[in-house]
């Protein structure tokens, strides 16, 4: 990996102490983005075109619609500068090692608004592969055999699950770079800031070293999930 031409240290030391924070609101985001979706976009599908459905649509769209830096800076604004319930920046309190209760309330509004920033997408993904699905065959049989609607649901998702996986693992990619983003805005010290650092000063060693572990974790990624598609489905 080389040494930092910025500041003289190991590129492994650097990715080693900031690696742990962008593991840890890169994952929870993608698993909170992954069940919110699930719920919403099922729930949606269920109330198709009602005003419950509408307003799923509209609120999830709404954040979608901004981008995740200018959600940043207004969650900011408002839960710690007017209101004070949170603080705005970094892992835990200046001159102290943070500890796990310091570090969940500085990383609450950047889960937040990573995850609400790439909800609307996979929202819309989960509703319109349910709907696709209520239009196949089998599921029509079951409705001729009398199987509850609410019933039916619950046998439309086992097929579901596993084109709704593979979408989210395909997407990814978007998940890092948004946490890269979130991060600058909240002053996280994790990849994400050395990223746009070393791109700022032409630190090469550093940001190839960064580009090269975010592909192999969004490669790697994928194929666990193929993995795990074949292993639960042998014909998927």
């Amino acid at each position: 990996m080389g040494v930092s031409l910025a500041s003289g240290e190991s590129v492994a030391s650097i990715l080693k102490e900031g690696l742990p924070y962008t593991l840890i609101l890169g994952l929870t985001s993608f698993g909170l983005s992954f069940v919110l979706a699930l719920i919403l976009g099922v729930v949606g599908a269920y109330f198709k075109d009602s005003w419950l459905d509408k307003t799923i649509i509209y609120t999830t769209l709404g954040f979608f619609s901004v981008p995740s830096f200018w959600l940043g800076l207004v969650a900011i604004m408002l839960f710690s500068v007017l209101l004070g319930w949170l603080p705005s920046s970094g892992v835990g309190e200046i001159g102290a090692s943070p500890t796990f209760g310091d570090l969940m309330r500085h990383m609450f509004l950047p889960i937040c608004v990573l995850t609400l920033s790439h909800l609307a997408i996979y929202t819309r993904l989960v509703r319109s592969v349910v709907l696709d699905t209520f239009k196949e065959p089998f599921c029509l049989s079951y409705q001729a055999w009398g199987v509850s609607r609410a019933w039916r649901f619950w046998l439309v998702l086992r097929f579901c699950f596993l084109p709704i996986v593979g979408y989210f693992a395909a997407n990814a990619g978007a998940i890092l770079g948004g946490t890269y983003v979130v991060e600058s805005v909240f002053s996280i010290g994790g990849i994400g800031q050395s990223t746009i650092n070393a791109l700022l000063h032409k630190d090469y060693p550093l940001a190839l070293s960064i580009i090269m572990l975010s592909a192999f974790f969004v490669v790697g990624l994928n194929v666990g999930v193929a993995l795990l598609a074949k292993w639960l489905n042998p014909k998927w």
